[in-house]
């Protein structure tokens, strides 16, 4: 069985490559894989895919960084992060659906990309009391002060936590646009428009 060798950056993580890995994680399997956190130049260009570190972005050659001048932006003007340029070429089948893909974008993965590139989506009320966000949540995996637990071993944690998140989310949405087209055969085949059922 053919192994891919997946390279990512090492030292502390963030919710763009660790939601890019479980993406490549569900859409290969997770014994087709091999994951290595580095940023030795010679294990990155060894790699078949390369992931938040490089700085390249290169299809053809499985090369998804952001951190270089150039990196794609969205037409709302959002840049893509690690997690949106590998979900924007393997979310569509993994999802088996383009408008569950875009769905997905919508309700995930631009919110992390635009936090890992320091775009804010919100501003405070009067109130000021800041939402707790994705990343702060994949933040609480990261080893605490003083912990023996190593920054790789609380990385692929967090990444078993972010899969199984995504895997819900995609299979969530999948029932929502399922219920929702439903509902428009139901009111498109229906004579009187006025009474719903």
């Amino acid at each position: 069985m053919f192994m891919k060798k997946v390279v990512t950056h090492n030292g502390s993580f963030h919710a763009d490559d660790v939601f890019a890995i479980a993406t490549l994680q569900l859409f290969f399997g997770l014994d087709k894989l091999s994951v290595t956190r580095t940023r030795d130049e010679s294990v990155i260009s060894e790699a078949d895919i390369v992931v938040d570190v490089g700085g390249e972005y290169d299809v053809g050659r499985h090369r998804y960084d952001h951190h270089q001048n150039g990196a794609p932006v969205r037409e709302n003007g959002i840049p893509y992060a690690g997690f949106g340029l590998v979900w924007k070429h393997f979310g569509e089948n993994i999802c088996k659906d383009e408008i569950l893909q875009e769905r997905i974008d919508k309700i995930l993965v631009q919110p992390v990309d635009a936090g890992d590139n320091g775009v804010s989506l919100y501003f405070l009320n009067d109130l000021h009391i800041t939402p707790f966000e994705l990343y702060q949540v994949i933040s609480t995996f990261a080893p605490p002060w003083q912990s023996e637990k190593s920054q790789d071993d609380c990385f692929f944690e967090a990444v078993a936590w972010a899969r199984e998140f995504l895997d819900r989310l995609i299979q969530k949405e999948h029932a929502q646009l399922k219920m929702e087209k439903l509902i428009d055969d139901v009111y498109t085949a229906t004579e009187n428009k006025n009474i719903f059922i």
